[in-house]
């Protein structure tokens, strides 16, 4: 899964990411944008027109809503395994 910025109603990559790993099977659960000072800047400029990016806003806040749920089940299941196998 790659998680991008949302930046003026649209996905946005960043010029760089970082992994979220599971601990339990350090397995990589997503790929994140690592927002900088361009972003930052541009949601910024983007902060004028916030009733334009409801729907879209409260769409992409429910994808990662679900995706951090996903990724608390399979932590929880690992901390529920044995240490070593």
């Amino acid at each position: 899964m790659r998680i991008q910025h949302l930046i003026d109603g649209r996905p946005v990559d960043s010029r760089s990411t970082f992994d979220t790993i599971n601990p339990a099977t350090q397995e990589v659960l997503a790929v994140v944008a690592d927002g900088g000072a361009d972003e930052v800047n541009a949601a910024h400029l983007d902060h004028t027109q916030p009733a334009a990016l409801c729907p879209v806003f409260r769409r992409k806040v429910l994808e990662i809503d679900h995706a951090v749920r996903e990724a608390l089940q399979l932590l929880i299941a690992g901390i529920r395994r044995p240490i070593v196998e």
